[in-house]
């Protein structure tokens, strides 16, 4: 299984649903990403999730 990488756009609105505290899950739906893709760009940063890190 072949795993796409998150564009920038893609990531900016990770940072910002997360800040608003949205569930994972819900954000998978509205980045049209499986739940564990999800995890695993948020894991990629260490501490508090930020778009300009990741």
């Amino acid at each position: 299984m072949s795993h796409k990488y998150f564009t920038i756009n893609e990531r900016n609105k990770l940072e910002v649903l997360l800040n608003e505290n949205y569930r994972i899950k819900r954000i998978a739906e509205i980045l049209e990403k499986d739940r564990a893709a999800i995890y695993r760009e948020i894991m990629r940063v260490k501490g508090e999730y930020c778009a300009e890190k990741a």
